[in-house]
């Protein structure tokens, strides 16, 4: 078994090797078992300043002082789990005392493996511009795909102020995924999907998912009733201003139906009221989704006017609902249970523009000139595990005619049910198979 020597550079990358090798050695070797390790790292600052001057030929000599270190400890293996580094360490290698096993080799052999086709690099903005995975995922055939210049920045700055201090941020996190959906592909497809637009009712799809979280969390009981005030009904939809004494008795559950398969902007305020519009907001801001802003109640016309309206953009829609149907906000149940309510409403501009029976669970919204609709669109295929759903979020304003907003966010709707209809129907080859 050889003595494994590891060529330390930030505090987080030594830290998960030491642990996988621990953990991996006791899969392998048996219970409490792994091989002999030793460490050696100069200051993260030290390797810093010389990638900051593009001394790589420094970097690597940093390198091997490591390896000559451990070496003399008894190392027969040095490895370094940070990758920029490598760019360093390929340039004197041939110089180490001990043979590498080299990050990007190892990386590239597995993939290889596995037979990948194609591997997105993510990383510091020296890595992914480098030419660390570059050269050696191209020896072996396999393409590549970097983020665009902007996407690298933010990428590198949340590396060296978040990861290396074993930080990582919601919003981070999101802005993560959003990055692995647009290279994972071209399956995303984007528009002015940072622009901010009055939310209007589709507002009430975070005030839906919220009331099921505080619901998961024991705060709220949706079985108990909830009391109506009928001097503080409000128009503008729905059916419960329409009610006349005897009034019903409705729980949570019942109101948060009809707040989103009738759009019942009543409802929407009592639960308003019900989760607290403070607490909603926060679970946003948590949830990474820094432009969705729950600042009114409904119908609330002083409040827009002066300004508070409620907003959002057509990513953090598209990424809420995502994660809804990945699992990652509520549990199987409710996650199941929200879907199935969105379901339900059959006049949104989504739905009107697929073909029938193909279901959407969505939730849209209308101001004068202003038209949105976002949901799940559920694709068949040609067996359970070729099914293509997708999340869709579309976002119009400054209209001339509401209709054609309507009609503008259904042709959207269609042809990207077509797109991912035609994958779900063929072969990997593009053969359409029946």
């Amino acid at each position: 078994m050889k003595h494994i020597g590891i060529v330390a550079v930030s505090a987080e990358g030594s830290a998960l090797c030491y642990r996988t090798i621990c953990l991996e050695g006791a899969e392998l070797l048996g219970p409490h078992e792994h091989p002999e390790i030793s460490l050696h790292t100069f200051s993260l600052r030290s390797y810093q300043r010389l990638i900051d001057e593009d001394r790589w030929d420094a970097v690597g000599e940093m390198m091997l002082e490591s390896a000559a270190r451990l070496v003399k400890a008894g190392a027969q293996l040095p490895i370094c789990p940070d990758n920029t580094v490598h760019q360093g360490l390929d340039l004197v290698r041939e110089r180490s005392p001990a043979p590498w096993i080299h990050i990007a080799e190892e990386v590239s052999a597995e993939a290889t493996r596995h037979g990948y086709q194609r591997l997105a690099i993510l990383g510091t903005r020296f890595l992914m511009e480098g030419s660390v995975y570059r050269s050696k995922l191209d020896a072996a055939g396999i393409d590549h795909r970097v983020p665009n210049l902007e996407q690298r920045t933010r990428i590198n700055q949340i590396i060296y102020d978040e990861l290396v201090y074993a930080r990582f941020l919601p919003a981070s996190r999101a802005y993560f995924q959003s990055v692995i959906r647009d290279l994972a592909g071209g399956e995303a497809f984007e528009k002015d999907a940072g622009a901010v637009f009055p939310a209007a009712s589709s507002i009430k799809l975070p005030i839906l998912i919220d009331l099921f979280k505080q619901a998961e969390e024991g705060t709220i009981d949706l079985a108990r009733r909830v009391p109506i005030d009928p001097k503080a009904r409000v128009e503008g939809g729905g059916v419960l201003e329409k009610w006349s004494e005897p009034y019903p008795v409705l729980s949570a559950d019942h109101l948060a139906v009809l707040m989103m398969d009738f759009s019942d902007n009543y409802a929407t305020n009592v639960l308003i009221d019900l989760v607290g519009m403070d607490t909603v907001q926060r679970r946003l801001d948590a949830w990474g989704m820094k432009e969705t802003l729950l600042r009114r109640r409904m119908m609330d016309l002083e409040a827009a006017r002066a300004g508070r309206e409620n907003v959002t953009t057509p990513r953090e829609m598209a990424g809420l609902l995502e994660r809804l149907y990945r699992g990652e906000i509520l549990n199987a149940g409710n996650t199941r249970r929200a879907i199935e309510i969105m379901k339900r409403n059959e006049k949104t501009p989504i739905k009107g523009g697929l073909p029938p029976g193909v279901p959407s669970a969505d939730k849209d919204g209308d101001l004068d000139g202003l038209r949105c609709d976002s949901g799940i669109v559920f694709v068949a295929g040609r067996s359970a595990d070729a099914a293509r759903p997708f999340v869709i979020s579309v976002m119009t304003a400054y209209l001339h005619d509401d209709r054609a907003g309507e009609a503008f966010i259904g042709e959207v709707a269609r042809t990207a049910y077509d797109y991912f209809e035609t994958l779900a129907r063929s072969t990997e080859h593009g053969r359409k198979m029946d």
